[in-house]
């Protein structure tokens, strides 16, 4: 009994090793995608989150056609550089990044211009963010 035993136990744990390396990646995707954030859905109309105010030209982005980004950032802030990143939905399509300038109205700015995609649709969410403050945010686009 104790030969099988003994040839028994590492065979379960290979089998218990290959299995949870098999499904961890699930998992992990699983208990991330409860840490979701609060998304402020961009367009023409204002989105207030975090009292930043964020607007974009457009309701729907279409790929490679510039749309204007406006940041009102909260005063406390307004010296540090924001940066823009965003990444795609339903398709993995790495991470667009955009540094925002602070023109002399006291408002954050860029030029949103994403890329094509073969989807007809897609949202793209991300974050606006300094060092010490950050803002969650989605774009529709359409093509």
């Amino acid at each position: 009994m104790p030969f099988i035993t003994s040839k028994l136990i590492p065979v379960i744990l290979t089998v218990s090793a290959l299995g949870a390396g098999f499904f961890a990646p699930e998992l992990i995707a699983q208990f991330s995608a409860s840490e979701k954030h609060n998304y402020c859905e961009l367009g023409a109309q204002a989105c207030e989150q975090k009292n930043t105010i964020i607007t974009l030209s457009d309701d729907i982005v279409q790929p490679l056609k510039p749309s204007t980004i406006t940041v009102k950032w909260p005063e406390e802030n307004m010296s540090q550089p924001l940066l823009l990143e965003l990444q795609g939905q339903e398709m993995e399509m790495g991470t667009y990044k955009l540094p925002l300038t602070l023109n002399d109205k006291g408002l954050y700015t860029g030029e949103v211009m994403l890329p094509i995609c073969t989807e007809d649709s897609m949202t793209w969410q991300g974050s606006i963010s300094s060092k010490t403050n950050q803002a969650y945010i989605s774009i529709r686009m359409e093509q």
